[in-house]
């Protein structure tokens, strides 16, 4: 995402009452030299909105935690996905877990810290009942709007992701954060205002759908296996 259009977004979300901004989810925000600065220039922009960072841990550093202290109002949330370190090798491909959670030890009292752990069916389900035990959060596996894996939603459907904004590096406001790639579009910062964007006719007629709960009959929702909706 290049500068100007994160500055766009964000003079866009000035505009409204924002309650979380989540600085980009879909990747490890860590891999963008600039994420620290853009953390840091979001906090300026948006004063009374909550930070909320999602990391799979791989490239944190006591430097890092000690630079997100510093910035006020900011959660940290760690895709551990195991509770082992076998367990995290073989899910994610990273043989990192005792340096992680080094990390994240470092960081109790600095920053607020919640760790979670991917339900996905190869991890044993007393791995997950242990990750629990000591705190964190077991996250259901899902299908990524059909990306993932198949799945046809026959009950009726009526989802909050809808009436949320999000929108990818290149500008575009998406369906929602399991539209990875953008498949459904409502327009873009940098050619429409944040009115046309909140009052474009196919976002409104999602939004519209599923507070009739007939989500189950739009494009993607149909393949969509979030069992939270």
């Amino acid at each position: 995402m290049t500068d100007e259009v994160y500055d766009r977004i964000l003079t866009y979300l000035q505009q409204i009452q924002l309650n979380v901004l989540i600085p980009l989810l879909s990747g490890e925000p860590f891999t963008d030299p600039k994420y620290i600065a853009r953390l840091r220039l979001a906090r300026e922009k948006l004063p009374n909105s909550r930070l909320l960072v999602i990391s799979n841990g791989s490239l944190l550093t006591e430097k890092i935690i000690d630079e997100l202290q510093t910035i006020s109002d900011l959660d940290l949330h760690v895709s551990l996905n195991a509770w082992t370190a076998d367990t995290r090798y073989r899910v994610m491909l990273l043989d990192d877990f005792d340096k992680v959670l080094n990390v994240l030890n470092y960081a109790e009292g600095k920053v607020r810290v919640g760790c979670t752990l991917i339900a996905h069916p190869s991890i044993p389900i007393e791995e997950a009942e242990e990750f629990r035990k000591h705190g964190g959060a077991v996250v259901n596996y899902h299908n990524w709007a059909g990306e993932q894996y198949y799945y046809k939603r026959t009950r009726p459907t009526r989802c909050q992701r809808v009436d949320t904004l999000t929108f990818n590096y290149k500008g575009d406001a998406v369906l929602c954060c399991y539209d990875i790639f953008g498949k459904i579009k409502f327009g873009n910062v940098m050619t429409n205002s944040l009115e046309e964007i909140l009052t474009n006719p196919e976002r409104m007629k999602y939004i519209t759908m599923h507070n009739e709960e007939k989500g189950q009959e739009l494009p993607m929702c149909s393949r969509c296996s979030d069992p939270w909706i």
